[in-house]
């Protein structure tokens, strides 16, 4: 007596779909696994913002405080910054470009610069002119030295932020 064998081609299908979704699924367990890597590796940083507009300068600061980073120190004036620089020696110091009184966020880079060649210094600015100045002035060659064009979106300020940490001061000036 002959038995129908069953159907091998849909065996083989319903295998293979097994497969596929299996190899699927380790994939995305893969990448979501660097991805929490990635965020864990990403420490968290000693934070100074100089920004002359106080709602910005919040939001600046309400923003990388609930990433994680630590602000120790906000300003909306150049007042006291290089004596609370030289006190706290942030990883990174966020400098608007247009500052109260006669100094701008270049004067203000070049005396943290003057103190700490090594600083990482982000200047965030709405005049993208302000790039061809940098480019001109030696005081910023091969430094941990980058601009920031507003309006910006917070998560590109953070990803500008590490992308300046993790610079070697010999690569050139990031521009966002």
């Amino acid at each position: 007596m002959l038995t129908a064998l069953p159907d091998i081609g849909n065996t083989i299908q319903l295998l293979v779909n097994e497969l596929i979704t299996h190899l699927i699924s380790q994939k995305f367990k893969a990448i979501r696994n660097k991805k929490y890597q990635m965020r864990k590796s990403r420490r968290h940083l000693k934070i100074m913002i100089i920004e002359d507009e106080y709602d910005i300068l919040l939001l600046y600061k309400d923003y990388l405080a609930a990433r994680g980073h630590q602000i120790l120190a906000t300003a909306t004036t150049t007042g006291n910054i290089i004596a609370d620089y030289e006190m706290i020696h942030p990883d990174i110091t966020l400098v608007d470009y247009k500052l109260p009184g006669n100094s701008s966020g270049l004067d203000l880079a070049r005396q943290i610069l003057q103190i700490s060649p090594t600083a990482a210094i982000l200047l965030i600015t709405a005049y993208d002119s302000v790039t061809e100045q940098i480019v001109n002035d030696p005081t910023f060659k091969d430094k941990r030295f980058a601009v920031l064009i507003k309006p910006t979106k917070l998560r590109t300020l953070e990803s500008t932020i590490y992308n300046l940490i993790d610079k070697d001061s010999t690569t050139g000036l990031l521009i966002g």
